[in-house]
């Protein structure tokens, strides 16, 4: 799982970030408190992510949407939309504003 999610990391920052990302490092922010993590597999390997994270403020709880990517040869079919679409409902569903 984690080659996978590394495998959408590096695709995602496509020579931004120049960090080979770690097992741990991984796991670090999946292992997080309040971070959820939503994925699309097909033929049992992930090919699409979008992390939520919930930061409590004095006057709201906040919600925060990143990391959405899917691999190029899987995109414009909808499937990171989803994944978004998910990630908002599990933030209202969390009292999000």
């Amino acid at each position: 799982m984690k080659e996978q999610i590394r495998k959408l990391i590096k695709e995602l920052f496509a020579g931004r970030v120049d960090k080979e990302f770690t097992d741990k490092d991984i796991s670090n922010v999946l292992n997080q408190n309040y971070v959820y993590s939503f994925f699309h597999r097909e033929n049992n390997e992930i090919i699409a992510m979008t992390m939520l994270y919930v930061v409590q403020l004095f006057s709201r709880k906040l919600a925060v949407i990143e990391e959405v990517c899917t691999l190029q040869e899987h995109i414009n079919k909808g499937i990171g939309s989803t994944l978004v679409k998910k990630a908002v409902k599990k933030a209202k569903d969390l009292g999000c504003d």
